[in-house]
């Protein structure tokens, strides 16, 4: 539920909802189906006029990069950061973002056969419940990372490789019902694929909403102005 983009319509439900019974976020979740916390940081997103909480632009990526260069996560003064800032932006989201996208410790992209050697006798050793200790122990990658990793891509048992016809047809059945609720399709479909998986296909090869026509010459310059801007 959390990964579900947010439409127009949602927002506008979502404030509504707000101004009419106040920030009841369990509440107003169950009528989003989505978990209250990502609810509550919608909220904020879409109403705080003091904190900006949009995208980061590159001239904000190079600025935290000046301000933490040469520091752990642990050294910087965070609020001396955030002053210094071309926008003000809340603290956690300034240490998330040098986590995730700054920290030269941290590797991105492309997992090493050693991290993956490495992740794998780290779960044996502390399970799938202490993700905390698994990152401290690689070193190199955040506890998202890690997660994300196993859960999606090394956990045993799960399924990969192309879809049968069968498993689209039950995709396509289960979406009826559910939604793009992909954590209730892949268990009402008893898939051994993960859920951001079945997502995945069903966006790119079953969502009757997705044009797979071949690109028009517009198209194709539309999207390569885009790329190159």
């Amino acid at each position: 539920r959390t990964r579900r983009i947010w439409s127009k319509e949602d927002s506008d439900k979502l404030v509504a909802m707000v101004k009419q019974i106040g920030p009841k976020w369990t509440q107003i979740s169950h009528e989003l189906n989505r978990p209250p916390s990502v609810v509550f940081n919608r909220y904020k997103l879409l109403t705080d006029t003091v904190e900006f909480h949009g995208p980061w632009t590159q001239e904000e990526l190079d600025r935290l990069a000046e301000l933490t260069k040469g520091k752990s996560l642990k050294s910087i003064d965070w609020d001396q950061v955030r002053v210094q800032m071309p926008r003000l932006r809340p603290v956690p989201i300034l240490r998330l973002t040098f986590k995730h996208s700054i920290d030269p410790v941290i590797r991105h992209g492309r997992w090493t056969d050693e991290e993956i050697e490495r992740l794998q006798e780290l779960v044996g050793l502390y399970g799938t419940d202490d993700w905390d200790a698994v990152s401290s122990s690689i070193r190199t990658r955040t506890r998202r990372q890690c997660l994300e990793r196993w859960r999606w891509q090394q956990q045993a048992g799960l399924k990969k490789g192309r879809y049968t016809e069968e498993e689209d047809i039950a995709i396509i059945e289960a979406v009826k019902i559910y939604g793009e609720n992909f954590a209730q399709v892949k268990e009402a479909i008893g898939s051994d694929r993960t859920a951001r998986n079945i997502s995945q296909h069903y966006r790119y090869a079953l969502c009757p909403q997705t044009d797979r026509s071949p690109w028009t010459d517009e198209e194709e310059e539309t999207m390569y102005d885009l790329c190159n801007k």
